[in-house]
């Protein structure tokens, strides 16, 4: 489980991988089982175990074998390979809100058929956390990398991928449940913001995906942001400029569907013209 990274104080981040980086700080808290944290596995290892064990990883490596053979490759590909992941602070000497725990993978460019893997991935993080002992979320924080993603069929955003599985979240009712849970939508770009994209993607959610997310408001460039991205400017290369939020209601605020809404959100901002990659913060208001 060699991890790609280099040290950045007491926390880890990769180095050489940020334009292909997807990226997750976990805000709350975090609670531990005592017979669990007693043992040898932290979020690093876990994570690992259990991407391995869904399929989910790509531990593709090269092997050089002895007695003047050829190297082969062992491992099978997968949706991401293992970067780091690890409790606390991501921006060594910061006084801002530390998360709880982040979680950190290498993405490959996508086939158009594929979104990117935000569901899968926040997935994998609540397996990962509940084995911990579970989380009080108040707060998920991505790094998107939509620079990996084709235009292809999202210019159509009816074919996009992350709409074919979007049943999987709403479930077989299309009933909007009535413990629906405000909160805030924030998206800070690496590059200048295309014309109108944030009232344009209210109207993809309210066109498209009114069955998780149902926008209610859009504010151009806020004052302040809700939270400090997790990583350190340099390594995204953002932000720039304000950025924007959305707010609204989504549907259950769940790892599923905060990950399925990533996924969504990746495909629209494509799309509407935007170049990654994203820090986006999906907070509880």
């Amino acid at each position: 489980m060699a991890r790609d990274s280099v040290q950045a104080g007491n926390s880890v981040l990769g180095a050489g991988s940020a334009p292909r980086t997807l990226f997750a700080a976990l805000h709350g808290q975090l609670f531990t089982d005592a017979r669990k944290s007693e043992g040898d596995e932290d979020p690093y290892s876990l994570f690992y175990k259990r991407s391995l064990a869904m399929g989910w990883l790509d531990d593709r490596q090269i092997r050089v074998a002895r007695g003047g053979r050829e190297e082969e490759e062992v491992g099978a590909p997968g949706l991401w390979s293992m970067n780091d992941a690890g409790y606390g602070t991501t921006r060594p000497g910061s006084a801002e809100r530390s998360p709880a725990v982040w979680f950190q993978v290498g993405v490959e460019p996508l086939p158009l058929e594929r979104p990117i893997p935000a569901q899968p991935f926040a997935r994998c993080i609540e397996d990962v956390v509940r084995w911990l002992g579970g989380i009080n979320l108040e707060a998920l924080q991505l790094l998107l990398p939509i620079q990996l993603l084709n235009v292809g069929k999202r210019h159509e955003l009816g074919l996009a991928p992350s709409l074919q599985t979007m049943d999987w979240v709403v479930g077989r009712g299309n009933s909007w449940p009535s413990a629906h849970v405000p909160i805030t939508i924030e998206i800070l770009p690496a590059s200048q913001l295309p014309p109108m994209i944030a009232s344009g993607l209210a109207e993809d959610f309210d066109g498209y995906a009114s069955g998780v997310f149902r926008p209610s408001s859009v504010q151009i460039a806020p004052s302040e942001p809700i939270m400090r991205p997790a990583l350190p400017d340099f390594f995204w290369g953002g932000p720039v400029g304000g950025g924007f939020r959305i707010e609204g209601h989504i549907r259950e605020w769940d790892f599923e569907t905060l990950g399925w809404l990533a996924s969504f959100l990746c495909d629209s901002c494509v799309r509407r013209g935007l170049v990654g990659p994203v820090f986006v913060t999906l907070s509880r208001s």
